[in-house]
């Protein structure tokens, strides 16, 4: 796990696969910092998250073990995240938000490293 800087990716050696993700927290602050212009916008995407972040404090609050952690997320937060998917792809295909404004520069930081 890493932020989006490129050199924080891992490269392959000698065949190993490595499964890359991206940090959350990364795409979320790119919506906070511009959420005073675009409250509506910015307000959404971040309910959304607090929502998944919620979800994920709930099950270590729980002791969930790795393998039930995962159900618990695939349960409830997968669906929380196709939407904010859903959404944030409509916004931009759309054409609902300006892709070279404050929120566009978001929404697409977000989705390329979806």
């Amino acid at each position: 796990m890493c932020d989006a800087l490129s050199r924080n990716t891992s490269k392959t050696v000698n065949g190993v696969k490595i499964l890359l993700a991206n940090c959350m927290a990364h795409g979320r602050r790119q919506f906070v910092d511009v959420a005073a212009n675009f409250p509506k916008e910015c307000g959404y995407v971040l309910e959304s998250l607090g929502m998944v972040f919620a979800n994920d404090a709930l099950a270590r609050e729980r002791g969930m073990d790795a393998e039930k952690r995962l159900r618990f997320h695939q349960q409830y937060s997968a669906p929380l995240m196709q939407q904010l998917y859903e959404w944030l792809t409509e916004q931009l295909d759309g054409a609902k938000t300006e892709p070279n404004s404050g929120s566009g520069t978001a929404i697409s930081y977000l989705l390329n490293h979806w």
